[in-house]
């Protein structure tokens, strides 16, 4: 077996057994040796079964570590060097720009047909949605801006997700210095990338100390909340880096603390008041209930943070998304908003009586009608849906009663 030495060991003990032994099919006066070819064709065989993680992940780091000419952050060309370069002019490339039309406004007029089309209607309804159509065109507009090189490492990091589901693998990852270039993609301008590359993070980090550990000594708990902590950034990014932030501090002791360090309770209460009926996208509905999550995680955890979030109104802004159009959203707020006032202390009673001063009885009696109203008007699935939150409304409001 020594022209094998490439095979892990596992592999060589089933090649040596399948060697050595008949599988009882044949007669036994009818066992030889198994000829070269064979052999020859069994060893191929292993060896293409055979997944080198480990390689596939120094490559994949090699790829992320890849500069685009054109960064300049990397005091590399700019895009008008670029173009002076090869003997074009700024003028010449405005020019291509409108007659390929390349303004995204130009872009966007020209798909929406005329009043004669027979899709005026769905037109009507992309022209009235503004955040229909500015997703649309964000998303255009990133499509367009994407480099090659920005493509292959979107695709590197789709595939290193699968291998660090493998908790062995996330820390091997670590360990080979791939945390460095994963975090420099953070400061990219494509937002496309920067949520690849979090869902990477959130997976590596994910109920491992190991990986938590690390990231927190690299800092990446700080280059997470530079995105995080704008409020008006693109939202499936933030909704992306909250998921990032939750999987490295949930279940680490330093990495929490240093998460309530860094003010990060006030900026995820900073990221729900926003008003909820103009956030209606998918990923302003992540970043709602990824804040969310993250919340009644520090309440269930420490009640010092209990202290913390009353001191910062978060009674009163949670009470503002009881309304909010999504289930999960409603009654996620209504569980934090009701361990923070459950209780006796002087906190929790100052707690109580502000959310009375601002309304909040009068809020609570009239959600309760109208998932009475729902209820009565619907069918047994919607009684089973609103059933849960309408018992919560009920203790809250008994609660704040009391």
């Amino acid at each position: 077996m020594a022209s094998t030495p490439n095979l892990p060991p596992q592999w060589l003990g089933l090649l040596k057994w399948s060697l050595r032994h008949d599988d009882g099919t044949r007669d036994s006066k009818d066992v030889r040796p198994m000829i070269e070819e064979d052999r020859k064709f069994l060893e191929n065989v292993m060896k293409t079964m055979v997944v080198d993680e480990n390689e596939k992940m120094r490559v994949a780091i090699s790829v992320l570590k890849m500069k685009e000419l054109s960064d300049p952050k990397e005091g590399k060309q700019t895009d008008q060097k670029a173009s002076e370069s090869t003997g074009e002019s700024e003028q010449t490339n405005d020019a291509k720009k409108k007659n390929d039309g390349g303004s995204q406004k130009n872009l966007a007029v020209a798909v929406v047909p005329t009043k004669e089309s027979s899709n005026t209607g769905a037109v009507n309804i992309l022209e009235g949605n503004k955040d229909i159509m500015d997703d649309l065109e964000a998303l255009e507009e990133e499509e367009d801006k994407k480099s090659e090189l920005i493509v292959k490492k979107e695709e590197t990091i789709k595939m290193l997700d699968d291998i660090v589901m493998n908790g062995d693998n996330a820390i091997n990852f670590v360990k080979m210095g791939g945390f460095t270039p994963l975090l420099d993609i953070l400061q990219t301008p494509h937002q496309s990338l920067i949520q690849v590359a979090c869902g990477l993070l959130a997976s590596i980090l994910q109920n491992n100390p190991f990986t938590q550990t690390a990231f927190l000594k690299e800092g990446g708990l700080t280059k997470l909340f530079k995105l995080f902590k704008n409020a008006d950034g693109d939202k499936m990014t933030l909704g992306k880096a909250l998921g990032a932030v939750s999987a490295a501090v949930r279940g680490s002791k330093s990495a929490e603390a240093a998460f309530k360090k860094a003010q990060g309770l006030p900026w995820l209460l900073k990221l729900l008041a926003v008003d909820s009926k103009s956030q209606t996208s998918k990923g302003a509905r992540r970043v709602a209930n990824k804040s969310l999550l993250l919340i009644q995680h520090f309440i269930d955890l420490d009640p010092s943070a209990k202290k913390l979030l009353i001191i910062y109104h978060a009674p009163k802004i949670l009470l503002g998304r009881i309304s909010d159009e999504n289930l999960d959203t409603r009654e996620m707020a209504l569980t934090a908003v009701s361990s923070l006032v459950t209780g006796k202390s002087v906190d929790i009673e100052r707690a109580k009586q502000s959310l009375i001063s601002v309304g909040g009885l009068k809020l609570i009696e009239s959600r309760i009608k109208v998932i009475n109203n729902l209820i009565t008007s619907g069918d047994e699935d919607d009684k089973e849906m609103y059933s849960v939150e309408l018992e919560m409304l009920e203790g809250l409001h008994k609660t704040l009663s009391s």
